[in-house]
């Protein structure tokens, strides 16, 4: 199931890798062109400038993260079928389906060093 979600999002991915450069060279109802910048963020460089963390690893229990990580910042319920809720803490996201971690992801989090 994981697996047919995964390639779900990559073909989905390489859909809009395709589309987003034909929108960007649309033009609008003036008639002038526009103009689309693409950010790329490789995968692994999000964490970079943060030593990587132990993450909680897929299938460890609840009670297991819990005794591992402490208490959570932030729980956000379960919602939808298989029931997917997440632990929010200060540098990772836990993922789970019913008690088992699904997935433990080190959010992306802007440079404050870089302007607008």
């Amino acid at each position: 199931m994981i697996r047919n979600r995964l390639f779900a999002l990559s073909a989905f991915t390489a859909i809009l890798t395709l589309i987003i450069p034909i929108a960007a060279s649309a033009q609008n109802e003036a008639g002038s062109v526009q103009r689309v910048d693409r950010l790329i963020i490789p995968v692994g460089s999000q964490s970079r400038d943060r030593p990587h963390a132990q993450l909680p690893h897929r299938g460890m229990t609840a009670n297991g993260v819990l005794n591992a990580y402490g208490e959570p910042l932030t729980r956000i319920p379960a919602v939808g079928e298989p029931p997917i809720g997440r632990w929010e803490y200060a540098e990772f996201v836990v993922y789970f389906e019913n008690d088992r971690v699904l997935h433990a992801v080190v959010p992306f989090r802007k440079d404050p060093s870089l302007s607008e």
